[in-house]
């Protein structure tokens, strides 16, 4: 088992020094937009945003690269504006430069489509003005940023609000509008890192908003220090295609807070290929602090899944994290292998802590010094033979009812657990079904009867 995030040459990366302080200066005069610049004259000028900023964003990259500033203002846009190669866009602040969809509830496309090498986007703001919940949420017209075809990309100290799906997609393309996007074709980022930014959907304040953040397959991809609020799904969902996987991924060190959202949540089936499987590997989840009601961690299949093949989900490190329930679910042709939760502290009960691993394989798994709090259902449930190789080490749980049920599989390791559930109500351990080879040692328990075995168990040893 290992994680590889692998840093890219720090000469190659885009977060360079420009030798520059700026190529094109943007700003507002009356109702007229101005781009000026690095010699102080006007070049051009409208009484839409939109054209003057394409239009630096254009001279720029033309130029072989340079800084686009908008001036701090609040700037009405009315059609995508594309950054391209060797770009940077700055404004003066997230609570100062504003760019927001024009007029209210446009589907024209996101505000920022962002393709290419080595580009930033920072201190600014955007707003996708949503006042309410649009038809086909998930199509590429109603989302705020979209990252697509593009490596070394930074984006930094913005805010991305009230988008009509998601404020910030990484991996697709914005060819077709109308597309779902989350349906091929996808548009796979390299080496990008996403840091120091909010993230606010609205989902309950404003009614509207989806996904905080969604990754399809994509590599090399960096979620660090950003504040995720109000979301109305997933507030990390990761998914994958056949055709690019979405691995080497570090989510660290973020603040989420949401009623509903079901925190990082790894998708597999999200193309709907029948034919070819879909890989999640390498994620590394650390030091995040998700409150509200939604879960820590879930792995789910999302209908049709892969049909005749198997999907994987592999090498998945969830460290040092505080929240609510984590939630491993297979399906039908889902692997879920050599994962390790370690040190972790949940504090509710949204889910089960490990719920029902069915239908797939689950196997090589490890839960390791994670503290467990008020959860009121089973937690930890083997319900299919393809399950083996289950290590729960040094964990401390605090909870009513059954807290490690095993109805099937084999090889599971239980060792040096404390338990201190309700002395009235649950079983600690309870053994069913055809579960064998299970090692229970040096637990410790505030209740007499903290085994029950129903059924004929092979190979237990106390």
């Amino acid at each position: 088992m290992y994680v590889l995030i692998r840093p890219v040459d720090r000469k190659e990366f885009v977060e360079r020094t420009f030798p520059f302080e700026y190529s094109y200066i943007v700003y507002k005069k009356g109702d007229v937009y101005y781009a000026k610049n690095d010699d102080g004259l006007i070049e051009f000028s409208d009484v839409n945003a939109t054209r003057v900023i394409q239009y630096s964003i254009d001279q720029v990259n033309a130029l072989g690269g340079g800084k686009v500033v908008i001036r701090k203002g609040k700037y009405p846009i009315t059609g995508t504006i594309t950054v391209k190669d060797n770009v940077v866009v700055e404004g003066e602040g997230l609570s100062s430069t504003t760019l927001f969809k024009y007029p209210a509830d446009s589907r024209f496309g996101p505000v920022f489509f962002i393709t290419g090498k080595n580009i930033i986007v920072r201190d600014l703001a955007v707003d996708g003005n949503y006042t309410t919940i649009p038809i086909n949420r998930d199509n590429l017209d109603v989302q705020n940023i979209v990252v697509g075809n593009a490596q070394y990309v930074v984006i930094e100290r913005i805010l991305s609000t009230r988008p009509g799906g998601y404020t910030l997609t990484i991996g697709q393309d914005i060819s077709d509008l109308n597309k779902n996007q989350n349906t091929p074709p996808f548009a796979p980022v390299y080496d990008m890192i996403v840091r120091d930014s909010i993230f606010f959907p609205g989902s309950k304040t404003y009614g509207v908003g989806k996904d905080g953040l969604h990754i399809f397959g994509s590599e090399r991809i960096a979620i660090v220090n950003n504040l995720v609020i109000d979301t109305g799904d997933d507030w990390i969902g990761i998914g994958a295609d056949s055709s690019f996987p979405a691995r080497n991924i570090l989510i660290a060190g973020n603040i989420v807070y949401t009623d509903y959202s079901r925190g990082v949540t790894l998708h597999t089936g999200t193309a709907g290929e029948k034919y070819a499987p879909d890989i999640i590997r390498n994620i590394l989840i650390i030091g995040n602090i998700m409150m509200g009601n939604g879960d820590m961690l879930m792995i789910v299949p999302d209908p049709p899944g892969c049909g005749n093949c198997t999907d994987f989900v592999s090498d998945v490190y969830l460290i040092g994290n505080v929240g609510n329930s984590i939630y491993l679910t297979s399906a039908k042709n889902v692997n879920i292998v050599n994962n390790v939760i370690y040190g972790n502290i949940v504090l509710a009960d949204a889910h089960y802590l490990y719920p029902d691993f069915g239908y797939g394989d689950l196997h090589d798994v490890y839960l390791i010094g994670n503290k467990v709090y008020r959860a009121i259902y089973n937690n930890i449930r083997g319900s299919n033979s393809k399950i083996y190789n289950i290590h729960i080490y040094d964990n401390y749980f605090e909870l009513c009812g059954d807290i490690i049920t095993l109805t099937y599989g084999n090889n599971y390791f239980i060792k040096r657990n404390s338990f201190m559930g309700c002395t009235t109500r649950g079983t600690h351990i309870v053994l069913r079904g055809s579960t064998s080879n299970i090692i229970l040692e040096s637990n410790i328990h505030n209740v007499v009867q903290y085994v029950n075995i129903l059924n004929d168990i092979m190979n237990i040893a106390l």
